[in-house]
């Protein structure tokens, strides 16, 4: 068990940060990167993250060194209901969402050619950003596993990362889209659906 919980933490504590760094080279400089095609902002945003990906390789056996908290059945138990919730919601984005929406290229394409799609099918009718809730579920499911201080620590720097994401995501939706996401915001909850339908 425990060199799984070291592969898990080694893994979570390469790609976590390296994935954050990889929206927010994205969404806060939008209006700077359609300037160019979108595939320039994509190499550069694919760039930050294998270097930061590879820093974070190099780190991996100090963080790892010190405070390990140990297997925990609860603990996992939670982390194994996380992460098949997580699934759950991937599943379901995927159902809706193209590869080039994965990628981030409508943001970067902007008022493009194409007009501009308002995704409301699926699971975007209960709630705005389902991706980062799974994403969430995900890392926490993850650290719970783990269960070692830097991977908790890791976490809650990338949820933390995640709300920044969002932040600048709305943004970019709200000058894209206008009235129509105003009234999408107002109409279906950020991360939590509602039990009843309004």
């Amino acid at each position: 068990m425990d060199t799984l919980r070291n592969v898990l933490g080694a893994f979570l504590l390469i790609t976590l940060p390296a994935g954050i760094a990889y929206w927010l080279v994205i969404h806060p400089f939008v209006g700077f990167w359609r300037r160019f095609k979108p595939r320039v902002a994509l190499i550069v945003s694919f760039l930050v993250m294998i270097v930061l990906g590879v820093i974070m390789a190099f780190q991996v056996p100090r963080l790892m060194g010190n405070h390990d908290y140990g297997t925990q059945p609860v603990l996992i138990g939670v982390g194994i209901a996380l992460l098949g919730l997580s699934i759950w919601i991937n599943r379901s984005c995927r159902i809706v969402l193209s590869l080039r929406t994965l990628a981030g290229v409508p943001e970067l394409q902007g008022k493009g050619i194409l007009p501009p799609t308002l995704l409301r099918q699926g699971i975007y009718n209960r709630i705005r950003h389902p991706r980062y809730v799974s994403i969430a579920l995900q890392v926490i499911g993850m650290a719970c596993v783990i269960n070692y201080l830097a991977t908790w620590i890791c976490v809650a720097a990338g949820v933390a990362g995640l709300l920044l994401i969002v932040f600048f995501e709305e943004r970019e939706l709200e000058a894209r889209f206008g009235e129509r996401y105003r009234a999408y915001r107002r109409e279906v909850p950020r991360f939590i659906p509602r039990l009843t339908r309004g």
